[in-house]
């Protein structure tokens, strides 16, 4: 018995560790662009997904509590990770990145743009937008990270 509680004990470090290293700093981009790309397949799907199920299901998926609460934890998630990444390469594109794209997605949200496919476009290119800045970030953050390690080298 104390075998298989070590045992177990020792998996569940394992796995909080991996978790936690998943969810560091280093892989914030990661997570905020798929985050960003779920997003925009959300906002293109929601048509589809509308029509094919029941109302009640498709109430939760059109909820603007649930919407805003994407937006805001996609521009928690962004703000770190820019700003870590700005402080090691420098680089504001990214930032215009992602101003551009919550810019579109608050946009889509106006009085004037109802639910349907210009909103859906503005929307999803938002999310799109604000992926592309989290990639943009990672890469200039892994070429910065390749040039240190190359002079170290040297």
């Amino acid at each position: 018995m104390k075998i298989v509680l070590f045992a177990t004990l020792l998996h569940f470090e394992k796995y909080t560790q991996s978790m936690k290293k998943f969810l560091s700093l280093d892989n914030i981009d990661f997570i905020g662009a798929s985050a960003s790309i779920l997003c925009a397949i959300h906002c293109i799907a929601l048509p589809v997904a509308l029509s094919l199920f029941p109302i009640a299901w498709a109430g939760f998926l059109e909820n603007e509590l649930f919407e805003f609460g994407m937006i805001a934890l996609s521009f928690l998630i962004a703000s770190i990770s820019l700003a870590k990444g700005y402080k090691e390469h420098g680089n504001s594109r990214p930032i215009l990145w992602v101003v551009l794209g919550f810019l579109s997605i608050l946009g889509s949200h106006s009085h004037e743009v109802e639910h349907n496919w210009p909103q859906m476009t503005l929307i999803a290119l938002g999310g799109f937008a604000i992926a592309f800045a989290h990639y943009q970030n990672w890469r200039l953050t892994q070429k910065l990270q390749n040039t240190i390690g190359r002079e170290k080298q040297a």
